[in-house]
């Protein structure tokens, strides 16, 4: 038995980009009720590409299709921007994501950082507070990101 590829988190826009002609919004979202296309939990938005084309009788893929060769993992950086996102609404997202599908690793991470960011914000209600804690971060996952082990 052939060992099943590696997961991916990707977007809507990804998943259309295998049907010819692409499926409406609308038929998406039916597929989404249904059970056919699979959400991954804790990322909004975020659909898991080898289990929906599992269900949907397609088969599963090795590599990103249309991910132009780029089959690099995104950064703490890229990783902490996204879960700061997701923790405070007025910040967007890293445009990185825009061109990559998230790893089951990946995930994970912005998960674990996302519930420790979350934790931390609880009594931080001014935004302008919010705001300085999420440059903190960015700062210690760009500084974690670019250190050199010893």
């Amino acid at each position: 038995m052939k060992p099943s590829p590696t997961e991916f988190a990707v977007r809507r826009e990804v998943l259309d980009r295998l049907f010819d002609p692409p499926i409406g919004k609308s038929t998406f979202f039916d597929l989404v009720e249904r059970g056919k296309i699979a959400k991954v939990r804790g990322l909004r938005g975020y659909y898991r590409l080898n289990e929906s084309l599992r269900r949907l009788g397609m088969p599963e893929v090795e590599k990103l299709p249309g991910n132009g060769g780029d089959d690099s993992a995104l950064n703490e950086r890229v990783l902490a921007d996204f879960a700061l996102s997701l923790c405070i609404p007025e910040l967007p997202e890293p445009s990185e994501l825009l061109t990559h599908a998230l790893t089951g690793a990946e995930v994970l991470t912005v998960l674990r950082l996302q519930r420790s960011y979350s934790f931390a914000l609880k009594g931080i209600k001014a935004l302008p507070d919010r705001l300085a804690f999420a440059q903190g971060a960015r700062d210690a996952a760009y500084k974690l990101a670019t250190e050199v082990p010893k």
